[in-house]
């Protein structure tokens, strides 16, 4: 009877620690999907507004078929694995366009490419906001699954490590 209670309080605190593990590693993977849907809720934003801007550029005759063609290529819709990359090809295509753009003093001191300007610059602040948030749970969630004695709770459980692609 002596060593019983013990036993029993041992594998309770146990069992206690497994749930909470458990429960650790449920919370930052939740963490990381709610920012990948907002960087997809953010990129379409952004993808309308260099719609928009294109639509200025061709207004003032800056525009020009390369500008065309990339924006057609850009992706349309993305999901929690090509979020990233193509919001790198727009950001890249943004800044040809704004190159362009600066070079129209109308254009650029007209009132709605400043309202337009200020808009990409606040879903980009938003998304490095996310990025940031994103990177953090990645580490989190990366030390968790390889540290022991998480990294047996990781194994049974089946969370892998996560590369990051920021």
């Amino acid at each position: 009877m002596g060593f019983t209670p013990i036993i029993l309080a041992l594998l309770g605190f146990i069992f206690l620690w497994v749930i909470v593990n458990y429960n650790t590693f449920k919370r930052i993977k939740s963490s990381m999907k709610s920012c990948y849907e907002g960087l997809v809720q953010l990129y379409a934003q952004k993808k309308q507004a260099a719609q928009t801007l294109n639509t200025y550029l061709q207004k003032e005759a800056l525009s020009s078929e390369k500008i065309e063609i990339t924006l057609g290529e850009l992706s349309n819709q993305v999901d929690e694995q090509t979020v990233l990359s193509a919001d790198k090809d727009l950001n890249h295509w943004l800044q040809d366009c704004l190159q362009r753009a600066y070079a129209n003093d109308n254009l650029v001191k007209g009132e709605d490419f400043q309202t337009l300007k200020d808009e990409i610059i606040n879903i980009q602040a938003q998304m490095m906001q996310y990025k940031k948030k994103l990177k953090s749970s990645m580490n989190d969630y990366n030390a968790l699954s390889q540290n022991m004695p998480s990294s047996v709770i990781a194994f049974v459980f089946r969370f892998r490590p996560i590369e990051l692609s920021l």
